[in-house]
């Protein structure tokens, strides 16, 4: 069993989240809403699979601290999806300095946005040697009109193959 942690796993990632528990990984969530997590666990086969994370990722230290408690209670964590907003820059970083402190191979798959530029992102990183970075870029879909953003489950379909097939780099739908 994996200890994976997922930022955004109650919104576009929702999807995404239940896969990784229904397929027996633990799965600690970080979101800001009650709401949005209640509706999560709902939809969870099996919701001992769920550590509930309630912290805004923008305050620093409260993220360190929960990260810090999941670890505790449930083992190092293996895989780590993020899907953050720019209004926080530094919690990527937090997020890597904390798993980064057990030791193990962790694979971090970023969820950027269709201008995300998946080389530079990682490059600014300063990255401990076993942590792997994984990119994933959302992009659009062509339908008769030209083209769409993509949907939610599409999103969560793309970024759970990514984390499946252990993609290094990876774009749902076209750049």
């Amino acid at each position: 069993m994996k200890h994976a942690l997922i930022i955004g796993g109650t919104g576009m990632l929702r999807r995404c989240t239940t896969r990784m528990a229904d397929a027996g990984d633990h799965v600690s969530v970080i979101a800001r809403t009650y709401e949005k997590m209640e509706r999560l666990e709902a939809g969870l086969a099996n919701a001992d699979m769920l550590t509930k994370l309630y912290v805004n990722y923008e305050n620093s230290e409260e993220l360190r601290e929960k990260i810090r408690t999941t670890v505790k209670h449930n083992g190092p964590i293996d895989i780590v999806v993020a899907w953050i907003h720019s209004s926080a820059p530094e919690a990527l970083l937090i997020v890597i300095d904390e798993v980064a402190k057990a030791e193990n191979s962790v694979h971090i798959f970023q969820v950027l946005g269709s201008r995300g530029t998946p080389e530079s992102q990682r490059r600014s990183l300063n990255l401990p040697q076993q942590i792997q970075y994984r990119s994933v870029v959302l992009g659009k879909v062509e339908n008769e009109d030209g083209f769409r953003w993509l949907t939610d489950e599409e999103i969560s379909e793309g970024v759970w193959e990514a984390v499946v097939n252990d993609r290094i780099a990876s774009v749902i739908g076209k750049q």
